[in-house]
């Protein structure tokens, strides 16, 4: 009739949440990696290959010198769309590589990594842009876009799925059809 009673209490000896690990009582258990699976696969990227966005409500958890990517890819380095948290202090950028020859790259200084932003990068035929926070903060207006069935694979990583993997807080990730400059900034604004 009286007490507290408390299951599943973490100490967390970062400065970030992690997610509940199930241990025996007294156990150590080590963490293992977290993992997005099922996220997507060739047929629901399909409708994005000649013309879409890429876009994360993402933060990185310290601005360590690393880089951080979500890509959306062919599995190699020959097609994908990535957006970057760059290991260069305080750059946000991304880039659109199509048939191995990179068609648009951009990193932008002034923002605080550890900050969550809304970034989207859009592509079409000469029509790139990347957008963050509500504004369009570049756009390149000349070069190709993806052939049929070219994307494949969404990574919290380099489009290979082993490098610069996303160590970050990820609030959402989604791929969307071409969307019009009013939705762009619906989409980014905080």
């Amino acid at each position: 009739t009286s007490g507290v009673y408390i299951y599943g209490a973490q100490f967390e000896a970062g400065s970030y949440p992690t997610s509940y690990i199930q241990s025996e009582a007294g156990g150590t258990v080590s963490r293992v990696a977290d993992a997005i699976t099922g996220a997507g696969d060739a047929t629901l990227f399909s409708s994005v290959n000649s013309s879409g966005v890429l876009f994360a409500e993402i933060a990185a958890l310290s601005d360590d010198g690393t880089d951080r990517d979500i890509t959306l890819s062919s599995g190699n380095s020959a097609n994908f769309a990535r957006i970057r948290i760059s290991a260069t202090t305080g750059n946000i950028g991304y880039n659109i590589v199509v048939g191995g020859s990179t068609q648009a790259l951009i990193l932008l200084a002034g923002y605080t990594q550890t900050d969550a932003h809304k970034i989207a990068v859009r592509w079409a035929v000469n029509d790139f842009s990347l957008w963050i926070d509500g504004s369009e903060v570049s756009t390149d207006v000349s070069g190709s876009v993806f052939g049929a069935s070219a994307l494949t694979t969404l990574n919290f990583s380099d489009y290979n799925g082993t490098s610069n993997r996303f160590f970050g807080n990820a609030k959402t990730v989604a791929v969307y059809n071409y969307l019009t400059d009013a939705q762009m900034i619906s989409l980014t604004t905080p």
